[in-house]
């Protein structure tokens, strides 16, 4: 796979990777508690089960993505030299 496109994996991945880290920090870093407080005093939803879901599955995903961008190599006769 030429090399542009393999950066496109990692583009993409990056961000994806970023906000399941995200979600998953909005619902573990100090607790529930904290979190719900902050998000009552800024209108954002409370903290969930789903979105704690939600960030591991996203995040799973996002490092699955951005591990084929920058792991990834062409296989072939010219390359098995």
């Amino acid at each position: 796979m030429p090399t542009r496109r393999r950066w496109r994996w990692v583009a993409v991945g990056v961000p994806v990777l970023l906000f399941g880290w995200g979600c998953l920090n909005y619902t573990e870093h100090f607790g529930w508690e904290h979190h719900t407080e902050v998000a009552a005093a800024h209108g954002l939803p409370p903290p969930s089960g789903g979105i704690q879901r939600l960030g591991m599955l996203v995040t799973a995903v996002g490092g699955l993505i951005t591990g084929w961008g920058l792991v990834r190599r062409p296989v072939g006769p010219r390359h098995l030299q």
